[in-house]
């Protein structure tokens, strides 16, 4: 399991960085280099860029894919499908 220390450690962020959606293995890190991104289990699977999500279309496991709808339909801002982020 994936915790919000585990996602703290790898992108080495203070937990005020790190905000896990829900119970699911999906966080939103606001990184120094990258700024804010998408993390599912420890893969970034978006990034936020002029109030704009782009998640990726790369396909990973079948609950990644879940998570990702999920928070693209939970999220108010808009959203970009790219197989490149």
């Amino acid at each position: 399991m994936i915790t919000k220390t585990c996602i703290q450690s790898q992108f080495n962020v203070s937990s005020d960085r790190v905000k896990q959606i829900g119970n699911k293995q999906l966080f939103i890190v606001d990184c120094p280099q990258q700024g804010r991104v998408l993390v599912s289990y420890r893969t970034i699977v978006g990034k936020f860029i002029n109030d704009t999500w782009h998640l990726t279309t790369q396909k990973y496991s079948v609950t990644t894919s879940k998570q990702l709808t999920m928070f693209a339909r939970s999220t108010s801002f808009d959203v970009i499908w790219s197989d490149s982020i």
